[in-house]
């Protein structure tokens, strides 16, 4: 079964034909995406029916253990804990704003725009 790839940008999606990929992977992009709606309704429509759409979101729940262990900093990981901030600078593109997601985030998402998958 041949395989073909394609990276593309995410406006590109708009000029590509419904379900054009039996699978798009879309890992790590979302804290990074400043329209979260148009992204995610243009990655479902060029997915083919019966196809999968595997995203990755950054895990808010998982930042105060990131202060814990990595920086340890546990006043920071208490802080965060507690008042669970949705962004914080981004580590692998300094200078932008990383914006931090839960599962509850990308299933709303779906939902609210009939994306989700019955």
């Amino acid at each position: 079964m041949p395989i073909t790839t394609v990276l593309a940008d995410l406006d590109d999606l708009e000029q590509l034909s419904l379900g054009t990929f039996d699978v798009v992977l879309w890992h790590n992009v979302l804290a990074y995406v400043a329209e979260t709606q148009r992204a995610l309704h243009n990655l479902v429509r060029v997915v083919s029916p019966g196809g999968l759409l595997p995203i990755a979101v950054s895990n808010a729940h998982a930042e105060p253990l990131r202060f814990a262990l990595e920086g340890h900093d546990l006043a920071e990981a208490l802080r965060w804990a507690r008042e669970r901030p949705h962004a914080r600078p981004g580590i692998t593109f300094p200078g932008h704003t990383m914006r931090l997601h839960d599962r509850g985030d990308l299933e709303r998402w779906l939902v609210d725009d009939d994306l989700a998958a019955p």
